[in-house]
């Protein structure tokens, strides 16, 4: 039972490999790959025509409508064998189109009966120009007679590398609108990629990061290979390049992977561990190995091309492997990374599927693979975006934490340099209470001096003065006979005598103003001012108020020095004719303003260097006191002092 059963299935299979397909008036689109016979031949053994005729019993129905041929080792040639009948009533012309551009020869054979009535060539081994309809894919027109038989033979040659043959039998119409529909998902997928090709260049330009350039370079190799599968770079870029052409695909898709992997080594370079980057350095090195190999002979472009076919996927995976790994490991910036590569994983099982089955479509450029691509590079796009917001967003919280560091350093230095501010206050504070204190004793030294030399003036040269004037005086020489000249000699010793004693009172009154301990320092003032009123001839104005009130005789000593030192300055170097001195007590702040009407000086070209003035200051500082200077040239001078009174 078996046996017939087998019999019965083997002469069906016959039976049907024989059979013609009808065409019709009403004929759009046929799937031919369903209706194929086969046959895998090395080459041609004399004409064509011999060939065919002797070879027509030995084509055998294609399997399962499948068009996938991968015995390219030992039959590089397939040949293809349609039978047609025509029964419409008038004539029509349909388009044959292999949907696959990367067949490098093509040869069409139409025979009517025995008779080869037309012929075509086409494939990317052909120049461009060359191809009787100028497209991307192989088309063979054919005019249909009504109520005639056909055979068409479709001879094709990969050089030995596995080919996918989709082949459709369609009418003028159906076949504009299909790939007019094609050409626009196309121009739609290329302006993506050359859209984001030249944002990312940019970005590349102005950010200067490594990843940008590698991600822009990856999408601009990854548009010419996909160019060159649809067989759009052949019809409008190296049209008669046919040696170019064969290997641009390997050598652009070898330079896509390769500026992949650098992009997504940079991409997740700082999370990459030592253990993983071994992959990487290995699909690198295929990926090189392939373009050098697609460069040379036809026999090594073949082995290339077959690295790349394992070399693909593998790149692919292994990036979803790794974005997916670091997704695990909620590492954000690999969250649509993962996401993209996922994208692309299934762009390429997508590819190997339609490879596979019985579809007519291009598995390159398959409506849903280039869907799958879209969505890829979109996600490539919005991973970096994210990147950049993840870098951004860390980059703001180091900012934050570099400005609060610097916040915490500059509040740390301000609180270092107020401390170091404040001891050194305390320093300048203890070394100007030092030196007041050195000054005044230095001054307090020189008043007890003073106070020494004046008490042994008057104790001493006064007493013996005295003396001398009393013997003087005792000789009462006017009734002895002296001459004129003796006795004004004798007169003007007395003078003299009478003189020293004067000076040396005086002497010891300014050393020792005895004025200040019984009278105090208004009374003693007023008293000395008007002597000098009356023998400098200078008009001096007096204003005192609340003096009274120092109850401290060192500092009214110091005070009156200042105002006998300052009147001074003022009778030896101003030329002034009228002084005003104001000398007030209010809330424990004793306030001096000596004025002149003299000639003044300029403060930046005059150096106050004499003594009195440099003795006046040392007063002032042992009190802690203050003291201004205010004058111009021919307008007089201002002295003011502010001491505050304990």
């Amino acid at each position: 039972m078996r046996f017939f059963l087998f019999i019965f299935i083997f002469l069906f299979g016959i039976f049907k490999a024989q059979a013609s397909l009808i065409l019709s008036d009403d004929t759009k689109e046929i799937e031919l790959g369903k209706h194929a016979s086969y046959l895998l031949r090395s080459g041609l053994d004399g004409d064509v025509l011999s060939f065919l005729k002797f070879s027509e019993t030995k084509f055998k129905k294609n399997p399962s409508g499948l068009l996938l041929f991968e015995e390219y080792a030992s039959s590089p040639h397939v040949w293809l064998r349609f039978d047609f009948v025509y029964s419409g009533e008038k004539s029509k012309e349909l388009l044959l189109e292999i949907n696959n551009p990367l067949i490098d020869e093509v040869y069409f054979y139409l025979l009517q009966g025995e008779q080869i009535i037309d012929s075509n060539q086409c494939g990317d081994a052909l120049p461009f120009h060359l191809r009787r309809i100028h497209f991307r894919n192989p088309i063979f027109p054919i005019r249909f007679e009504p109520n005639q038989k056909y055979t068409l033979y479709i001879m094709c040659n990969a050089h030995g590398r596995k080919m996918h043959i989709p082949i459709t039998l369609r009418s003028v119409e159906g076949f504009i609108e299909r790939n007019s529909a094609k050409d626009l998902l196309l121009g739609l997928f290329y302006g993506i990629l050359v859209s984001l090709t030249l944002v990312y260049f940019y970005l590349a330009f102005i950010i200067k990061e490594k990843s940008f350039l590698f991600l822009a370079l990856y999408l601009l190799f990854l548009t010419f290979s996909q160019l060159a599968v649809s067989g759009v770079d052949y019809a409008y870029f190296w049209p008669n390049t046919t040696y170019w052409n064969n290997r641009s695909i390997a050598v652009f898709m070898g330079l896509a992977i390769v500026m992949g992997l650098y992009f997504a080594w940079l991409f997740v370079a700082a999370k990459i561990s030592n253990k993983i980057l071994w992959p990487f350095r290995l699909l690198l090195g295929a990926a090189i190995l392939s373009i050098i190999l697609s460069l040379g002979s036809d026999e090594m472009l073949h082995y290339g091309i077959n690295l790349l076919y394992y070399l693909i996927p593998l790149d692919y995976g292994l990036l979803f492997i790794v974005g997916f790994y670091y997704l695990i490991k909620r590492i954000k910036v690999a969250r649509f990374f993962a996401l993209s590569f996922f994208a692309a994983t299934i762009s390429i099982g997508l590819m190997t599927y339609y490879s596979t089955s019985s579809t007519i479509d291009n598995v390159y450029t398959n409506n849903f693979v280039l869907y799958a691509l879209i969505v890829k590079c979109l996600m490539l796009s919005i991973s970096m975006l994210d990147r950049l917001k993840i870098f951004k967003e860390e980059k703001e919280i180091a900012q934050k934490s570099v400005i609060k560091n610097l916040e915490e350093l500059a509040s740390y230095k301000e609180g270092v340099n107020q401390e170091l501010e404040r001891r050194i206050l305390e320093k300048t504070t203890e070394l100007l209470a030092k030196k007041n204190e050195i000054n005044l004793a230095i001054i307090q030294g020189e008043e007890r001096e003073r106070r020494r030399l004046a008490q042994e003036l008057h104790d001493g040269l006064g007493s013996l003065l005295a003396t001398l004037k009393l013997n003087v005086e005792s000789l009462n020489l006017e009734n002895k006979g002296l001459n004129s000249f003796e006795w004004k000699a004798y007169q003007g010793l007395l003078e003299l005598v009478d003189y020293a004693c004067v000076s040396l009172r005086d002497i010891s009154h300014n050393m020792l103003p005895a004025g200040i301990e019984h009278f105090g320092l208004d009374a003693t003032l007023k008293s000395d001012i008007a002597k000098i009123k009356r023998h400098k001839g200078l008009q001096i104005n007096l204003e005192t108020f609340g003096i009274n009130h120092i109850q401290n005789k060192e500092i009214e000593l110091h005070v009156y020095r200042m105002v006998l030192e300052l009147l001074n300055n003022v009778i030896k170097h101003a030329h002034a004719s009228q002084v005003n001195i104001q000398l007030m007590m209010h809330d424990s702040i004793l306030s001096l303003i000596i004025e002149d009407n003299g000639i003044g000086f300029n403060p930046e070209k005059t150096i106050l260097s004499g003594i009195g003035i440099i003795s006046v200051k040392s007063r002032v500082e042992a009190l802690s006191g203050k003291m201004q200077i205010d004058s111009a040239e021919q307008k007089g001078t201002s002295v003011t002092i502010e001491i505050a009174i304990p």
